[in-house]
């Protein structure tokens, strides 16, 4: 059974179908040894926390998150990518020949993926991610936005923050599967 202190949620959010599928997989802490890393290997449906980021300049990743640890691979400037977990200033943006891959997020800017209102009915902008809070504003059909966050809660709902403070939400997709936004993005 692992431990609760070094699981951590991650997911890939599948532009094209907009379909989220989440991971299990491990934090490490700063004296952590490579040995100690736990597979990704664990799905779940319910669990879902991706920001998305633009490298500033090439960025090597890292199999661990800290510069003493092995280069894996290569992330180039103005490339976007997927954080699912964070852990002391290193975000996982996934694996790539079965190795973790770790960005220094100080060689990043937060940025966005571009959606589009596809619900006739518009959607509702709240100040956090739950049907509770009261909405503060609506989104019309046919209106594109940009997407800072996604999570999915556990009925099954996907949110989207609308700004990169994380302070206007809207619904992606239903708890039944319904999609209020396509990602175009």
């Amino acid at each position: 059974m692992m431990n609760n202190k070094v699981k951590r949620v991650l997911c890939s959010v599948f532009a094209a179908a907009s379909l989220a599928v989440c991971a299990v997989a491990p934090t490490v802490s700063a004296n952590a040894a490579v040995n100690d890393l736990i597979e990704v290997s664990a799905f779940q449906l319910n669990q879902d926390d991706c920001t998305y980021y633009t490298a500033n300049i090439n960025t090597v990743t890292r199999s661990v998150p800290g510069t003493q640890y092995g280069k894996v691979s290569t992330v180039y400037k103005g490339e976007r990518v997927t954080v699912h977990a964070v852990n002391n200033g290193w975000g996982y943006i996934g694996t790539v020949n079965k190795k973790q891959r770790w960005v220094k997020l100080s060689s990043f800017t937060k940025s966005a993926r571009t959606a589009r209102v596809t619900t006739v009915y518009g959607v509702n902008i709240r100040s956090y991610p739950a049907d509770s809070a009261k909405p503060t504003g609506v989104l019309s059909y046919g209106t594109n936005v940009k997407i800072y966050r996604t999570i999915v809660e556990a009925g099954g709902r996907t949110w989207g923050a609308i700004d990169a403070a994380e302070t206007k939400w809207i619904c992606c997709v239903a708890a039944n599967g319904n999609k209020y936004v396509t990602f175009t993005s």
